[in-house]
């Protein structure tokens, strides 16, 4: 996002652990995998967070995978949630 440049190691550390299982707030399940916070429920997934996820990465195969997440995360209605259940 232009901060830093996107190969600078506290950059990636950083980003690493937000999109791990170490952060308690990064949820996975069939449906998808993003982060979401406490106030939206346990295992429920902003898509804005796939959204920066996307922004924040120069691999083409990870910003098309975050793409197809939020199409498909709309439940067949073509709008956007705010959140989503992990399964």
């Amino acid at each position: 996002l232009g901060y830093c440049s996107i190969n600078d190691p506290i950059y990636q550390r950083t980003r690493e652990f937000l999109l791990s299982d170490s952060n308690p707030y990064f949820f996975q399940g069939s449906a998808g995998s993003g982060i979401g916070g406490p106030h939206i429920g346990q295992g429920y997934i902003w898509p804005m967070s796939i959204m920066i996820r996307a922004l924040t990465t120069d691999d083409d195969s990870e910003i098309l995978e975050c793409l197809e997440l939020l199409k498909n995360s709309s439940a067949g209605t073509g709008f956007m949630h705010e959140s989503f259940f992990q399964d």
